[in-house]
């Protein structure tokens, strides 16, 4: 069972990359306020799903579920824990790029 809202937080956050680095664009394109809103959208969809896995974890583990609950809270934990996966990955992708598109290699 995968709850629904999974592949919505992948897109969103894969989403916000271009917006990411709104501040760095040159010209009227520049838009420190959109980086804003996407660096903080990027922060709270890990704590949310931190908050879901915990207590996913803490149902499970009290054995306060059981049966199809019990599932459904394994399900969230496992879907809680690949949005956080995502959401680190996401970010390593914006500290290693420049600009959308460009890979900024080490110096």
């Amino acid at each position: 069972m995968t709850p629904p809202h999974r592949e919505f937080f992948r897109y969103f956050l894969s989403m916000l990359h271009g917006a990411f680095f709104a501040r760095y664009a040159s010209g009227e394109e520049r838009e420190a306020g959109l980086a804003d809103r996407s660096q903080q959208a990027a922060m709270v969809t890990p704590e949310a799903c931190s908050a879901a896995a915990d207590a996913s974890h803490s149902a499970v583990m009290g054995e306060t579920v059981e049966g199809t609950e019990c599932e459904a809270a394994i399900a969230t934990y496992k879907a809680a824990e690949s949005g956080i996966g995502h959401s680190v990955n996401v970010v390593i992708i914006f500290t290693r790029c420049g600009a959308p598109g460009r890979i900024r290699t080490s110096s």
